[in-house]
């Protein structure tokens, strides 16, 4: 499997901006997999929000790790949002079950 471990290194900026790694972007049916938070909060707070694909999304709190896993085979694109009102950002990655 391949292995995308990432050391997140944020600096402060006026703009929120979404960027996460994971610890792997191919994964068995059931296996967990960890998202880490490495967004840029621009000095600001603010929540987070995961769509992982599947119907299922889980709120966050800034960099903060969440696992998930999936119960299906299939391409499954996950989104993180931060932000608030008009100033928001997404990352999006693909996560492949098998």
């Amino acid at each position: 499997m391949e292995n995308l471990f990432s050391l997140c290194f944020c600096s402060k900026h006026y703009k929120y901006e979404a960027y996460f790694t994971t610890d792997k972007s191919n994964v068995k049916v059931g296996e967990a997999i960890t998202f880490n938070n490495c967004s840029n909060y621009g000095g600001g707070f603010t929540n987070a929000l995961w769509y992982f694909g599947d119907e299922n999304h889980k709120f966050s709190k800034e960099h903060e790790k969440v696992q998930h896993s999936y119960n299906s085979p299939g391409n499954y694109k996950v989104i993180l949002y931060i932000g608030e009102k008009e100033n928001t950002s997404r990352q999006e990655k693909i996560i492949t079950v098998s």
